[in-house]
């Protein structure tokens, strides 16, 4: 699992690369070339590291983004990541488990049709964790990367589908969301 974990964030650092090499290609019809948006999705998070175990919880999130060039732009996030009421109610150890994560990402994007995109990310970002026991909770830094598809319906409404990874907390996300270009 570990392998192919690995082989899809090294895939979104290739895609990353292409659609920078292709930034001189000029915009595909249909779709805002610069510009703010919005963005709003709902996944699952799904992650398993040596303390903990986590089944699929769901996952919101919420994104302000700039697009530079229809082939890059930068983005602001923020996902939740846990929604158990009563984590570690009954076991024998504390633990830290994640509970949300903000953070910056760069995405590269490679048009594949007028309204079709393939995407990369690679980003940083903080990692709430919640301690189990304590009630207390610690923020660390972690590093992040995905792969997804994006379809224009207009150019201004935009769906999406990604895979995104966080390293440290081991933690992979699976989210359907939309952006608004304005």
């Amino acid at each position: 699992m570990q392998k192919i974990l690995r082989g899809l964030a090294a895939a979104s650092i290739v895609c990353s690369g292409l659609a920078s090499s292709l930034l001189a290609r000029a915009a595909p019809s249909g779709i805002e070339e610069s510009g703010v948006y919005l963005g709003a999705s709902l996944g699952a998070a799904n992650g398993k590291s040596k303390v903990y175990e986590r089944g699929k919880e769901p996952s919101l999130g919420f994104t302000l983004g700039y697009r530079f060039t229809p082939n890059q732009s930068v983005e602001l996030y923020a996902r939740t990541l846990n929604f158990a009421f009563f984590e570690g109610l009954f076991e024998p150890q504390d633990y830290y488990y994640p509970e949300d994560h903000i953070g910056v990402s760069w995405l590269g994007n490679l048009p594949i049709s007028d309204k079709l995109g393939l995407y990369g990310r690679l980003g940083v970002g903080s990692t709430r964790m919640v301690s189990a026991k304590s009630q207390g909770s610690r923020r660390d830094t972690e590093g992040s990367g995905g792969i997804g598809l994006s379809y224009a319906f207009t150019p201004r409404i935009v769906t999406k589908l990604e895979y995104m990874r966080l390293f440290k907390s081991e933690l992979n996300l699976l989210s359907a969301g939309f952006e608004y270009r304005f």
